[in-house]
């Protein structure tokens, strides 16, 4: 069981498959949690991908994940799923994290470093660079088991989770700064504390002042590569 559970890191969160395995298998409980969440978006993407093979959309993407990835992980972030192009993730769960937003915002920050990296390798060899949005929203969430006894998905469900998908939205008509727009609520930047550099913003559309934190904010990393 424990080798199975080990090659099932794979296709599942590897934090999530560290305590099944500790546990023998057994499923984690549902439960409220205080979580910070990300969503991220490529911008283009599809004009991209059309007229492509995809075959190499397929590679560019790949090796897009295969850096922003290991830097969400290594922050102790959990990857919920791919959606697309883009990606949830979350802090917070299944191992409880006090400071998750902190952490958050610096997992944020280190996508936001692969993703500069990776448009400076690209442009050095003539080929097509991204820009990336992401949103970032700190909440409470139930996390735990949605499906069915054949197909269980471990996730998180809750408003929060819908405000974290508008401010990466948002983040379309947001002021660029680098290649990665990271917008965040007030309840990410206000429990992330003091050492990050923020641009607040003004104004949200309806449907986000109905639901997000206000004043919303982009984090702007202390350094930028060009």
């Amino acid at each position: 069981m424990a080798r199975g559970l080990e090659l099932s890191a794979t296709y599942l969160p590897r934090a999530l498959v560290a305590r099944l395995t500790a546990q023998q298998g057994s499923l984690p409980v549902n439960e409220d949690r205080a979580v910070t969440i990300l969503f991220s978006d490529l911008e283009g993407y599809s004009a991209y991908a059309r007229d492509r093979p995809a075959a190499e959309t397929a590679a560019y993407l790949n090796d897009l994940l295969s850096r922003i990835g290991p830097a969400i992980e290594a922050s102790g972030g959990t990857i919920d799923k791919y959606i697309g192009d883009g990606l949830m993730a979350f802090w917070g769960a299944p191992d409880s994290i006090p400071d998750h937003a902190r952490i958050a915002c610096q997992g944020a920050l280190a996508v936001a470093k692969e993703v500069e990296t990776f448009n400076i390798e690209r442009r050095a060899r003539g080929l097509h660079a991204c820009r990336m949005r992401i949103g970032l929203h700190t909440g409470t969430v139930l996390v735990g088991n949605i499906g069915f006894a054949g197909r269980v998905d471990y996730t998180a469900i809750g408003e929060a989770v819908n405000v974290a998908s508008r401010l990466e939205q948002f983040g379309r008509s947001a002021p660029r700064d680098g290649e990665v727009t990271i917008v965040a609520s007030a309840s990410c930047r206000e429990a992330a504390g003091t050492g990050f550099a923020w641009a607040i913003l003004d104004g949200a559309p309806a449907d986000i002042a109905a639901t997000a934190t206000l004043p919303l904010a982009t984090l702007r990393a202390s350094a930028t590569v060009h």
